[in-house]
């Protein structure tokens, strides 16, 4: 074997050996990572005592809701979940006896292997307060207000007015609210969602322009159907098994 095939030879069991090391200490080890899985460890507390510990269900599922698992969460400690890396989950709470708390989501992007704290802040439903500003007939302008006694989740408003009426406008920012489908609501004219929940003390206003058609007399009226909702699998839902999601359901009327 000549001197020069030696060296060739040489060079490439170098580059070989290099190109080996490179893929067991680095490229290997950051595959095997990423086929692990990644740790959560769960816990759900009371929005207004974060510092104890509740027991209630919990629920984990794919993106596109397909379920994954469930347990329990602990008044001491936390519960150890392991999942695949590299995916999106949603983790959501769900009441056991007794319990009247709302479901709250959260969302999970796990990217990496590493342990995850997830930690459920629960709300029990407060009391909504309604009442409004302006006559009715007289004032072009009204004002709808929304008062809370505690957290009240994610109102839903549903509007119906009387023959004279025309239609309806909200003078509040678009980016404030949502339109739902009216279908789901087939006694109202126009509903809409308010993207933020109300907090203790809050008091959230509406103003409303009315167009009215002919003179209007003892029979018209503007109804409201105010709701609190949670948000499940991709839709607002105000009922469970017939029964009214947090706060029991209210009507407010302004009359003529």
């Amino acid at each position: 074997m000549s001197k020069k095939t030696i060296i060739i030879f040489s060079c490439v069991i170098i580059i070989a050996s290099i190109l080996f090391a490179v893929w067991y200490f680095f490229e290997l080890p950051m595959n095997n990572k990423t086929n692990k899985n990644a740790n959560l460890t769960i816990s759900a507390v009371d929005r207004k005592i974060q510092d104890i510990k509740i027991n209630t269900k919990y629920i984990i599922k794919g993106k596109n809701f397909d379920y994954l698992k469930s347990g329990e969460t602990l008044k001491e400690g936390y519960v150890l979940e392991n999942l695949p890396s590299n995916q999106t989950y949603i983790i959501y709470n769900e009441n056991i006896k007794n319990q009247t708390y709302y479901r709250m989501e959260k969302e999970i992007i796990i990217n990496e292997y590493k342990t995850y704290q997830i930690k459920i802040l629960l709300n029990k439903p407060g009391k909504v307060f309604i009442f409004h500003e302006g006559e009715f007939g007289i004032d072009k302008n009204l004002t709808l207000i929304l008062n809370s006694t505690d957290y009240y989740q994610k109102p839903i408003i549903c509007m119906k007015w009387s023959l004279h009426i025309v239609k309806i406008d909200l003078n509040i920012s678009e980016e404030s609210y949502e339109n739902i489908q009216q279908s789901n609501y087939p006694n109202y004219d126009k509903c809409i969602v308010l993207k933020e929940s109300l907090n203790k003390g809050s008091k959230f206003q509406i103003p409303i322009n009315y167009l009215q058609w002919g003179l209007l007399d003892e029979k018209d009226h503007i109804k409201f159907l105010i709701m609190d909702s949670e948000f499940i699998n991709g839709e607002y839902i105000t009922q469970i098994d017939n029964n009214d999601i947090g706060e029991e359901n209210k009507e407010y009327i302004i009359d003529f």
